[in-house]
């Protein structure tokens, strides 16, 4: 998946308006809705699709769970940092490809590493098999927040079975397996 089709489809999940608002979710709607919508602002395509969307994309507002783009990338030795999650950080392993979700004892936002430890103790979870894989899966992610933002019950109203479904599918398009780990606690199955 490439960044134009990443912003096409996460628009298309965006909750209906007028359903949020009469399930009393009026404070958040506009909230909601615009973390929906990734706006193009420059046109300097990049081969990798991740760091387009952080380059050529309005981010402010973006936000899937707790998942949100850097508001610019950062490289630091091996890794192109684009993200975070909590207070982790998502990264690009220049070596692999991989996405790999990194320990936030190691970087900072100005880009200082802070090893504590072996070098091996900064990777967390590996996330997805390279960028465009990560991108279709975040994009189950974005599918199960809007059964999410649509269900009164939130979260806890949102069936075990969607859950367990969407998260099968974000790691099967991630890449597999390897990858499972970090997807189920994104989803909250086991």
């Amino acid at each position: 998946m490439n960044a134009l089709e990443f912003s096409e489809r996460l628009l298309s999940l965006k909750p209906d308006e007028t359903f949020l608002r009469n399930i009393g979710k009026i404070k958040i709607a506009e909230r909601l809705l615009s973390s929906y919508h990734l706006r193009r602002v420059t046109n300097f395509p990049e081969n990798d699709p991740v760091i387009d969307i952080v380059k050529n994309y309005d981010v402010s507002t973006f936000s899937i769970f707790r998942f949100c783009f850097l508001k610019e990338t950062v490289q630091c030795e091996e890794y192109i940092f684009f993200g975070e999650e909590e207070a982790d950080y998502l990264a690009i392993n220049q070596n692999s490809g991989n996405i790999e979700f990194i320990n936030h004892e190691i970087f900072d936002l100005y880009g200082s590493k802070i090893f504590e430890g072996e070098k091996n103790d900064t990777i967390i979870l590996k996330c997805a098999r390279n960028s465009s894989q990560f991108l279709d899966a975040l994009i189950c992610a974005a599918k199960l927040q809007k059964e999410v933002n649509e269900n009164i019950g939130g979260f806890e109203g949102v069936s075990d079975d969607i859950k367990k479904e969407l998260c099968e599918t974000a790691i099967i398009v991630a890449g597999g397996a390897s990858y499972r780990i970090f997807w189920e606690i994104i989803f909250g199955v086991d």
